[in-house]
């Protein structure tokens, strides 16, 4: 199967921003410049962005984004680190979420796995059974129970698990 990494960072508001560069690396400190992502400039409402490395290195791979201003002047983001050897590879969307979540998942084999969304307290509010086929699997989730608020999306499949931030508008 075709590996991908899917990358999505949203930003609250704006100022003087020109571009986002996503940065890789294989080492965690040797970064190459993987893409090039428009920025809105001036903003103060909640932007969504993404970036998909069609290229990524098989095992390790280290993340960044580059926020560069108008000016030049640019600041890093935290570094994320990413094993392209895991057999799921899952984002969620639209986030911030209004009535409906899509969940989309990459998988290498079909199976049985299990998703569910917990609020900040630990609490779980919803979950359920995903039957996984090979390739991608597209699954929507109605949120319209879920107050506005933030929460953990939990996905396990085949001993992997992650963990998605959402808000729910």
């Amino acid at each position: 199967m075709e590996q991908k990494v899917y990358l999505h960072w949203t930003t609250f508001s704006e100022v003087n921003n020109d571009h986002f560069e996503i940065e890789k690396s294989s080492n965690g400190s040797d970064f190459i410049t993987a893409g090039i992502v428009k920025g809105a400039g001036n903003s103060n409402v909640i932007l969504m962005y993404n970036f998909t490395d069609e290229s990524p290195y098989h095992g390790k791979n280290f993340y960044r984004l580059k926020q560069v201003d108008a000016d030049g002047k640019f600041s890093y983001s935290n570094i994320i680190f990413i094993d392209n050897q895991q057999t799921i590879t899952s984002s969620i969307y639209p986030n911030p979420a209004d009535e409906n979540i899509s969940l989309k998942i990459m998988a290498a084999d079909g199976g049985n796995g299990t998703i569910s969304i917990v609020n900040v307290l630990g609490e779980t509010l919803l979950s359920g059974e995903l039957l996984l086929q090979p390739g991608e699997n597209i699954f929507t989730i109605s949120a319209s129970a879920l107050p506005s608020s933030f929460y953990f999306v939990n996905i396990s499949y085949e001993n992997k698990n992650e963990v998605h931030k959402l808000i729910r508008k």
